[in-house]
C-alpha cells in the first residue's frame, strides 16, 4: 500500500514541479532505484516514512502555491505518522513551519506541529515507562551492541577507525 502511495506521491510531486515529463521521470526514478522495490517487500518503516514524506511535500507545494492554509493540519497529520515511523522525518515539517511563521499563521502552525509533538511525546513516554529512559528504544534487546546509548553511536573513536578503513581501501592498488 505504501509503495503505491509513494509512487502516486512521486508522480504528483514531479507533475507539480516539472509537468508531465517530471511526473514520468519521478516515477521512473522510484522504479529504477534498487532500494525502493527492495524495501517495498520488507516490513520496515523506511518506505512508508518516505511515501508519507513525499505526500507531505506535495501538500506543502499545494499549500504554498495556492495559499491553501487549511492543508496545514493534514500535512501535520501525515508528518506525524511519518515521525511515528522514523523520528528523523520531523525535519519534513521545517519548510512548513518556516512558511507558516513568515506568514504569522500561529493557529495553523500549532495545528501543523501538534500531531508530530503528540507522536514524539507518546514515544518518549513509552520509552520511559518500558526501558527506564526517554532515549532508550529497546534496540539492546535485538542487537549485540546496545546502540541506543548516544556515546556508542556518536563517538569520535569511530572517526579514526573509519579513516583507517578508508586509507586501507584507497591506498591499495585495484
Amino acid at each position: 500500500i505504501f509503495s503505491v502511495l509513494g509512487m502516486i506521491a512521486a508522480w504528483c510531486l514531479g507533475r507539480e514541479v516539472s509537468g508531465i515529463q517530471g511526473a514520468v521521470l519521478s516515477l521512473l526514478v522510484l522504479l529504477v532505484a534498487t532500494e525502493y522495490p527492495l524495501f517495498s517487500k520488507q516490513i520496515m518503516g523506511d518506505l512508508p516514512a518516505a511515501a508519507l514524506l513525499m505526500l507531505a511535500a506535495y501538500g506543502f507545494l499545494l499549500m504554498r502555491r495556492d495559499r491553501l492554509y487549511a492543508l496545514a493540519l493534514p500535512i501535520g497529520i501525515v508528518c506525524g505518522f511519518a515521525v511515528a515511523l522514523r523520528p528523523l522525518m520531523a525535519l519534513a515539517l521545517l519548510p512548513v513551519v518556516i512558511h507558516l511563521l513568515r506568514n504569522r499563521l500561529w493557529l495553523r502552525l500549532l495545528l501543523c506541529t501538534l500531531p508530530s509533538v503528540a507522536f514524539i511525546s507518546a514515544t518518549f513516554l513509552y520509552n520511559q515507562s518500558v526501558f527506564g529512559d526517554l532515549f532508550r528504544t529497546g534496540y539492546n534487546y535485538w542487537t549485540a551492541i546496545p546502540y541506543d546509548y548516544p556515546k556508542l553511536v556518536w563517538s569520535f573513536d569511530y572517526v579514526t577507525i573509519n579513516l583507517g578503513v578508508v586509507w586501507r581501501y584507497t591506498s591499495t592498488p585495484a
